[in-house]
């Protein structure tokens, strides 16, 4: 009896010990925010929306209450609804989708700094209040597409020069939501994916895209040169990188690669990658089909190359069909040259001034042919001519009378002639007699 009855308090205790024991939580996977009407909105703003540069938007745009929309150069591929019944609706949603953002539970406490991190799907709050990305931040749904992502930070959202957000393994934008308690601002070409739900403002500066949709129940949103894609329009990604970013100097071969995601719901033909620097872009892998369809989980990867000497960027762009409507997308790339080789060291121009060296030939014109003109010096001959051999016809030795001292019978042995020897004599003959004459008279 005893045994028995200690026996029923045990048990009494133990049914109240199971029953004080709260059950376990078992938590479901999280559902999407709910957009309501606002989801069909690329862009929403309480106040204003200012637009400078060339910015793509595929998606509505709408003001309420305010009404001031400059669009400037702006492409919208949808609807302007300024505080109207649609746009009034659409704030409303807003405000039950930021709240919706806001309470759900469990949170899971982060660093305030995203870059370098690779997260699992589930809902994120920043131990610091806000958050920052510089670099990258992955986001790895696991292979499950239905996967959900809500990012809370109370105050700011801030993301750096050239940051970005990747989603792998069937990671869909649609199920990134980020609820700022203040306001976000997207660096320069920085990419970012998901809905931004900001309690005030929301600053995209230049060159910054986004997947996704700039929600501001408050304030304004400001844009320079941007693209904004809702997830319910087809889209495009092109993503360009190199095997060198840096160069000592040039010229040296630089290989880029490029990579083509679909990032909408639809599956995109026609899809074509240019760059701007090289003209021979090639397909290399990732259509797994070999359907020529680039489907919503697949990713094809192309390959270039070029030859660089100096610092150079070039931009990649792809484009493609999805239901008669076009999608495109670019990035770019810039590889430095620390060094230029002689490139800049280029005095070579002045060298080819070498036409003034070849004019030498010009000075060597051959007018020596004309100094030559030695026929004047040809012509001392003529000075030295006939003249002094004319001088020379010594006649003096025919005056000679010398041969007639050999007046012994013989006569000399000349070549003169006999007569004139005999004529001579007789000259001579008669002188003398006229001389013997003369003196006697005297």
């Amino acid at each position: 009896m005893k045994l028995f009855k200690k026996m029923s308090q045990l048990l009494l205790a133990f049914t109240l010990l199971v029953v004080m024991i709260p059950p376990s939580i078992s938590i479901a996977a999280d559902a999407p925010v709910n957009l309501g009407t606002a989801e069909d909105f690329a862009i929403l703003a309480g106040q204003t929306i200012t637009n400078t540069g060339t910015t793509t938007i595929n998606g509505n745009v709408g003001i309420a209450p305010g009404s001031s929309f400059t669009q400037g150069p702006a492409i919208i591929n949808g609807t302007v609804h300024l505080n109207d019944a649609i746009a009034i609706q659409a704030k409303q949603d807003l405000t039950s989708a930021f709240n919706d953002a806001a309470e759900r539970s469990p949170m899971i406490t982060i660093p305030s700094e995203l870059g370098g991190s690779t997260l699992k799907p589930g809902n994120y709050v920043s131990a610091s209040g806000k958050f920052e990305l510089t670099g990258t931040l992955t986001l790895d749904a696991e292979g499950d597409s239905n996967a959900i992502f809500v990012f809370k930070t109370a105050s700011t959202l801030i993301t750096a020069t050239s940051s970005q957000i990747k989603v792998i393994n069937g990671a869909d934008k649609s199920q990134v939501f980020w609820n700022v308690g203040s306001s976000a601002t997207l660096g320069i070409t920085s990419h970012f994916e998901g809905t931004i739900l900001a309690m005030e403002s929301i600053t995209l500066t230049t060159g910054a895209t986004i997947n996704g949709s700039l929600l501001a129940r408050n304030g304004s949103v400001t844009l320079d040169s941007n693209t904004i894609n809702t997830v319910t329009l087809p889209l495009i990604s092109i993503e360009k990188t190199a095997d060198k970013s840096e160069l000592n100097e040039g010229p040296d071969t630089v290989t880029y690669s490029y990579e083509v995601s679909n990032l909408g719901s639809s599956n995109l033909v026609d899809v074509i990658v240019t760059d701007d620097k090289i003209s021979d872009v090639t397909y290399e892998s990732g259509d797994t089909n070999a359907d020529e369809i680039l489907q919503p989980s697949e990713v094809w990867t192309y390959m270039g190359s070029m030859t660089i000497d100096e610092t150079t960027t070039n931009t990649a762009t792809v484009s493609a069909k999805a239901n008669d409507v076009d999608v495109v997308d670019t990035d770019e790339f810039t590889v430095t040259v620390l060094a230029v080789v002689e490139p800049i060291v280029t005095p070579e121009p002045e060298v080819t001034t070498e036409p003034e060296v070849t004019t030498e030939p010009a000075v060597t014109v051959e007018p020596e042919p004309e100094v030559t003109t030695e026929p004047e010096v040809t012509t001392e001959p003529e000075e030295t001519v006939a003249p002094e051999q004319e001088v020379i016809v010594e006649p003096e030795p025919t005056v000679t009378p010398e041969p007639d001292v050999t007046v012994g019978g013989k006569l000399p042995q000349t070549s003169t002639p006999l007569y004139l020897y005999l004529t001579g004599g007789l000259g001579f003959t008669l002188l003398g007699l006229l001389g013997l004459k003369f003196n006697n008279k005297i």
